[in-house]
Formats: structure tokens, C-alpha cells, sequence
């Protein structure tokens, strides 16, 4: 749901721009080269923000695990997981 509201917010500002060209730029060519750039980067917009939005739903999810403390107990503090040896009294 939340990439099909930032899509639609990305496709109304990009069309808005398109829409600036339109009536400011006259020179064909030049307009056609900044509505080639505004398609590029509209592509480029989408893919951040659902890249970004899975790499947060990806970090919620592995954060929020049952098990997520004793992985990372287990993974980067060995020696608190081990038993230490027991040293005799001499």
C-alpha cells in the first residue's frame, strides 16, 4: 500500500514537470532530451523507494524475531555463551 501512494506522489510530480516542459521549453529536440531525463529519473525514484521500503521491512522483521537477541548473542559473543572452566583452589 505505502509504494502505491509514494508511485502515484512520484508520477504526479514527474507529470507536473513533463507538463513545465511542455509549455516553457519550445525547441523540440531539447524538450524531448529533459522528457527522456524526467522518464529516467522517475524510473530511477521508484526503484529507491521500493528498494528502500524492503530493506526496512526486512530490518522490522529480523529485529522484531523471537530469537533475535539470542542469534546475536550466540553469533558475536561467544565467550558469554560458553562455560568458563571452573578454576581450582590451589
Amino acid at each position: 500500500m505505502f509504494n502505491t501512494i509514494t508511485n502515484t506522489a512520484i508520477d504526479t510530480v514527474q507529470t507536473g514537470k513533463k507538463q513545465i516542459v511542455s509549455t516553457f521549453v519550445k525547441h523540440e529536440t531539447l524538450a524531448d532530451t529533459i522528457n527522456k531525463f524526467v522518464d529516467a529519473e522517475t524510473v530511477y525514484t521508484k526503484a529507491l523507494v521500493d528498494n528502500t521500503v524492503n530493506t526496512f521491512t526486512g530490518f522490522y522483521t529480523l529485529f522484531t524475531s523471537k530469537d533475535f537477541a539470542k542469534e546475536v548473542t550466540e553469533t558475536f559473543t561467544p565467550s558469554f555463551t560458553t562455560k568458563a572452566a571452573s578454576k581450582k583452589a590451589k
